[in-house]
């Protein structure tokens, strides 16, 4: 970590989110529109990490060669989960389920992402650091996150969340139950 190609990762990411959060304080979209582009982006990002780290392992009678992706690779990291999120607030109609969900979005999203440049996974399980701007993954892994991030702070300046008390306790508690589920 912190390799002058991790740094140089970091810097673009930066100029990523400057750029995003740029052209969104320009143009205004409604916060649909920017969920319906984070889908877009997550769903292409989830296609391109699976295509890049898919092998072909024998079948049990070396009979057949099949798909394989470790689990480390699945979709069910914090942040990948936000995929599903960021579908499930996109299409939900109920507006106080729907604040409750974008406003643990919000923070998850940011600081979550955040987390996960400053500490990049993928240089100790999928490619080593020499890899950094050879293997796909790495595109998908730092882009992703960058939007992420950038998500996270447009749910904000969106204005459809308010700062209250009940956001950070349900926030708080489903970051709990998430982090029991890995346990069961």
């Amino acid at each position: 970590m912190f390799t002058y190609r991790h740094i140089i990762w970091l810097l673009i990411c930066l100029i990523m989110i400057i750029l995003i959060l740029y052209s969104f304080n320009k143009k205004r979209p409604s916060l649909d529109k920017v969920l319906t582009t984070a889908l877009i982006i997550s769903i292409l990002s989830e296609i391109t990490k699976v295509f890049s780290v898919i092998k072909l392992v024998p079948s049990s009678n070396n009979e057949l060669l099949l798909p394989y992706i470790s689990l480390n690779h699945l979709p069910l990291h914090f942040c990948s989960i936000q995929i599903i999120l960021i579908g499930i607030a996109k299409y939900m109609k109920d507006k106080n389920k729907r604040e409750t969900l974008l406003a643990f979005m919000a923070p998850t999203c940011f600081y979550g992402a955040l987390l996960a440049l400053a500490m990049p996974s993928i240089f100790q399980t999928t490619i080593s650091v020499e890899q950094a701007f050879i293997h796909p993954i790495s595109y998908q892994f730092f882009i992703f996150h960058a939007m992420l991030i950038a998500l996270g702070l447009i749910i904000v300046k969106s204005n459809e969340i308010k700062r209250e008390y009940k956001h950070l306790k349900s926030t708080c508690l489903l970051i709990y139950l998430m982090g029991l589920y890995q346990y069961i």
